[in-house]
């Protein structure tokens, strides 16, 4: 059983139940699930199961959603440090088959499609 499993089932029971707050969003369950699933919509294009998804954000609840996606679709989430260098990044990237990150990062190279969570 993983993560989406998980909060598929918390969803069932407690829907309207906090489940993240940070400084700036409180996300309910089925908040949450919904926003996993919204991920999982736009990674669905440019993975298959067992591919490795690149992950570039900072601390922020969106993080957990993306998580939730890669396990709902039976993907690798591979975190990556956003002060990494360009070589260090692009050796990273030649194990991903998309990166998911945050505008702020737009201006890094990632030769890989991305796909934006704000």
């Amino acid at each position: 059983m993983n993560g989406y499993l998980l909060l598929q089932i918390a969803t069932s029971i407690v829907p309207t139940q906090t489940a993240l707050i940070d400084a700036e969003k409180q996300w309910t369950y089925d908040e949450l699930l919904r926003e996993g699933m919204r991920v999982a919509g736009s990674l669905k294009p440019h993975v298959t199961i067992g591919d490795t998804v690149g992950i570039v954000l900072t601390n922020r609840v969106e993080y957990i959603a993306v998580l939730l996606a890669c396990w709902q679709l039976g993907v690798v989430a591979m975190p990556m440090n956003t002060r990494l260098k360009e070589a260090e990044r692009e050796a990273l990237l030649a194990d991903v088959a998309c990166v998911v990150t945050e505008s702020r990062y737009e201006e890094q190279s990632f030769h890989v499609p991305v796909v934006y969570v704000e």
